[in-house]
């Protein structure tokens, strides 16, 4: 520094042309003179200067206008005092910090939407595509259906079981909202699900230990209240929600669809939530109600699965492991049929009939 005069840097904004320079502080403003070239002066005004840091030590950095803004470097020793006490009245910093948007702001706002996106992505996402199922039309349900059915039943069709079952499901008679297809698969595997647009797959190990028509009608009445309220649609969009959002992305329908065909073996190995499970036990027992078949068949439904997971390998037994909590759902299914049901249920000769041909199918030796 020499008479107030003090050593820089200037990059002028127009030409990117740098130069050293000599800076001058007066009251018009900040006088840069040009020590290469003449006729390359200028003046800042003071309020047309801004900086993006309070800088100490012997270096300062200051800049003039938008963005590509010209940048003045100064190196002095306390020169971040110096100028705070000629521009006093002067704040660059907090007057002029529009301009610059400094690392840690945009670093904040990135880890922001990155958590934004990770919320939305895992537990948004799920429940809206969840929540969206309900609108899938029929037509499409009754398809996904059709591939599952073919997919998980396969050659394996009991065809004489399969016939009862079906006869013996028509002649519940229930109000329902679905066209039914139900296949008996061979199978020593106890458990039985539902798939979307009505289709139904029970297997032979679970429909081999029933013991009254009263059970297999709970049955059907469970897995149907499953279809009615659309828990294996919803459910199905839930697990694969992440990967239809992408699909989704591409705009093409069609490529929904195939991401719910490709997934076709997730079906069996899906369990419902339990408030899924007790929506289906309270509306199948009211089902049940309805056509008059006594619900007392739910409960002894839900003892006899729990003795076979008792007796047996669970794995062995997939309904168990799928169908969570027995004890607590036996409990609040006792609390209904003692709050609703009224004990007159009378035996259903239709019923009856077509339970003893298919019992006699299952226990040939009786």
């Amino acid at each position: 520094m020499k008479n107030n005069v003090y050593q820089g840097l200037y990059t002028d904004a127009s030409t990117s042309a740098v130069f050293r320079c000599a800076v001058r502080f007066e009251d018009k403003g900040i006088v840069i003179q040009d020590l290469e070239e003449k006729g390359r002066d200028t003046c800042w005004p003071p309020e047309e200067i801004w900086t993006d840091t309070v800088h100490t030590g012997g270096l300062c950095m200051l800049y003039r206008g938008h963005r590509p803004h010209s940048v003045l470097k100064i190196y002095a020793k306390n020169i971040d005092k110096i100028i705070a006490r000629r521009y006093k009245k002067y704040n660059f910093v907090q007057e002029h910090n529009d301009y610059y948007i400094n690392f840690s702001r945009v670093f904040s706002i990135l880890v922001t939407l990155a958590v934004l996106t990770a919320v939305v992505y895992y537990w948004v996402l799920p429940p809206a595509t969840e929540y969206a199922a309900k609108y899938i039309p029929r037509p499409v349900e009754e398809k996904l259906g059709d591939y599952y059915m073919n997919y998980l039943a396969g050659s394996r069709i009991d065809e004489q079981k399969t016939v009862l079952v079906r006869q013996f499901f028509a002649e519940l008679n229930w109000d329902k909202e679905y066209n039914y297809e139900i296949n008996v698969v061979r199978s020593k595997t106890a458990n039985a699900f539902a798939l979307p647009g009505g289709r139904m797959i029970i297997y032979s190990g679970l429909l081999d230990s029933l013991d009254t028509y009263e059970e297999l009608a709970a049955l059907l009445a469970h897995e149907s209240a499953h279809v009615e309220l659309k828990h294996c649609t919803k459910n199905l969009c839930r697990s694969l929600s992440h990967s239809i959002f992408l699909a989704l992305l591409t705009g093409d329908v069609n490529t929904v669809f195939a991401v719910l065909a490709r997934n076709a073996d997730l079906l069996s190995e899906l369990s419902y939530s339990r408030s899924m499970e007790e929506t289906a036990d309270k509306h199948g027992i009211q089902m049940l109600e309805k056509v008059g078949v006594n619900p007392q068949g739910m409960l002894d439904l839900m003892t006899k699965l729990e003795t076979l997971g008792e007796h047996s390998m669970l794995q062995q037994y997939d309904f168990i492991s799928t169908h969570p909590a027995m004890e607590k759902r036996k409990n609040y299914i006792r609390k209904q049929l003692a709050e609703n049901y009224t004990g007159n249920a009378a035996v259903d000769s239709a019923l009856s009939a077509v339970w003893q041909e298919l019992y006699l199918l299952n226990n040939p030796g009786e």
